[in-house]
């Protein structure tokens, strides 16, 4: 079958294997495992790292392997019913008479009938022939109604057309596309956990998806020696030993450590590049401050406030929620969650604001971007800490203590349990809702979920460092809580008009 152009002006094969016949009728869903949802809200990396997991003894060089853990091809519940009354076994013969496509269709549609779903198995993306293959398999074997069983698999090479109608919008597929448009860090990392859910955690990490190139020179701008004379004969680059003079056509850069401290242009990006704590090549004082490198890796302008939208690397992050993770990396680049955060003044109406604004910009992600499960800050128990949150800070109002995010951390503990033992699951759970989590294949999470609790101590480590990194006391026409650019601040000596705000 000819391949019709697809998406990016790829060619898109389909491998899709599937058993011709549906089994009798069992189970209607086979409910998955939560997995991962802690390491996802654990304190990590911002979110520049884009490794991507690829298997190397199958695969080519420039090829990236995805897999789903939710059903790759869905029928609305509509759908199945309809399909349902259809099933008869005089039909049999006369589907396996339909052409290609359409027997892969009514096959899948007549399997999911009783199974609920398929499994993307696994989904390559291969650079050299740009091509994206995708492998589409049932997770069992079926067995016919008087005990046959059919060994057989169909194989189907369709179009992009064609395959799109059956998956419509399905996560995964929207993860694949976003790998290819280089598009989604977060795409990035939803496919690594699911490597890790396979257990297929590589160690060789991929370079197939550009990095963001850290522009060094933005720096090294003011350091170029504009008078070449004022350079000595004799002096040349310590690491490539080529001389400065006009014939080498290289850019001397002084560094500011000493002033006979010179290297060339090209060096010296190559050099900051090696480590973010890199020193002079001549005396190895440490090239840039930890100012300095947020400014040139995360996009904060010298002053340490303001989130430069301007700058390159944030052209790949259109997204409000990587926008807002992004401009708030600073809270956990210390990772004050083991060690503790020392002598920290507790104000209620301080910390209730903070933490409503982190949680809002949790929010920020897309309920379809991601599955409900790894999503924390939509559980019912995050709703119900947000909630009584003042109340729990109150407990703590106007101390200074050496340990605080361990004593709020038990009094939200204790709020919890209190609530999971008053009514056995959160009063802000509804029907409605209880019914969707069944439906999407989910777990109640339960009051001591591993996920929920690394979502609310990231948060509250994100408030408490907010607290200490966040003050901003420097103009009085600053009100109490308020922004410079995308980081927000908060005004020590305003603290009493939080309320009006």
């Amino acid at each position: 079958m000819p391949k019709a152009p697809g998406l990016f002006n790829l060619r898109h094969a389909v491998h899709l294997v599937y058993p011709s016949v549906p089994n009798s009728l069992k189970d209607w869903y086979t409910i998955l495992p939560v997995h991962n949802a802690e390491s996802r809200y654990s304190p990590q990396d911002a979110l520049v790292d884009d490794d991507v997991v690829r298997d190397r003894t199958v695969l080519s060089k420039h090829s990236v392997r995805m897999f789903s853990h939710t059903d790759a091809i869905s029928i609305g519940r509509h759908e199945m019913v309809a399909a349902y009354r259809k099933l008869k076994p005089m039909n049999l013969r006369s589907v396996v008479r339909l052409p290609g496509p359409e027997r892969l269709v009514n096959d899948m549609k007549r399997w999911m009938v009783y199974n609920g779903g398929t499994r993307l198995d696994i989904a390559t993306y291969q650079k050299d022939d740009m091509v994206m293959r995708i492998w589409i398999k049932l997770s069992s074997w079926l067995t016919l109604d008087h005990g046959a069983t059919m060994q057989g698999t169909e194989r189907y090479d369709m179009t992009l057309a064609e395959f799109e109608a059956i998956t419509s919008t399905d996560l995964w597929y929207a993860n694949a596309l976003d790998l290819i448009r280089q598009r989604s860090d977060r795409a990035v990392r939803h496919v690594r956990l699911q490597m890790q859910w396979r257990g297929l955690e590589s160690k060789n990490p991929s370079e197939w998806k550009p990095r963001s190139l850290t522009d060094y020179m933005i720096m090294g701008n003011d350091l170029v020696i504009e008078d070449l004379e004022s350079v000595a004969e004799d002096e040349c680059c310590p690491i490539c030993q080529m001389s400065f003079d006009a014939s080498n056509n290289f850019i001397p850069l002084r560094l500011r450590c000493h002033p006979k401290h010179t290297i060339c242009d090209d060096c010296y990006i190559t050099w900051a590049g090696t480590s973010k704590t890199v020193g002079c090549p001549h005396c190895r004082a440490r090239m840039f401050s930890d100012e300095e490198l947020a400014m040139l890796i995360y996009g904060l302008d010298p002053d340490g406030k303001t989130y430069n939208t301007s700058l390159p690397n944030n052209a790949r992050f259109p997204d409000a929620w990587e926008t807002f993770q992004r401009a708030n990396v600073d809270l956990d680049t210390y990772k004050l969650l083991d060690d503790g955060i020392r002598n920290v003044h507790l104000q209620a109406l301080l910390l209730t604001k903070v933490w409503e604004h982190i949680i809002e910009g949790a929010l920020l992600e897309s309920p379809d971007s991601s599955p409900l499960h790894l999503q924390a800050g939509r559980f019912p128990e995050t709703t119900f800490i947000t909630a009584v949150i003042r109340d729990v800070f109150d407990e703590f109002e106007g101390q200074t203590c050496s340990s605080p995010h361990e004593l709020i951390t038990e009094a939200m503990v204790r709020r919890l349990n209190a609530e999971f033992r008053k009514s056995s699951t959160f009063a802000v759970l509804t029907r409605a809702q209880q019914k969707k989590m069944k439906y999407n294949h989910m777990h109640s999470v339960g009051p001591h979920s591993s996920g929920l609790f690394t979502f609310l101590s990231r948060t509250l480590c994100r408030t408490l460092e907010f607290v200490q990194r966040r003050d901003c006391s420097d103009s009085a026409e600053c009100s109490a809580f308020h922004f410079h650019g995308e980081r927000a601040f908060y005004n020590p000596n305003l603290l009493e008009d939080l309320e009006d705000e």
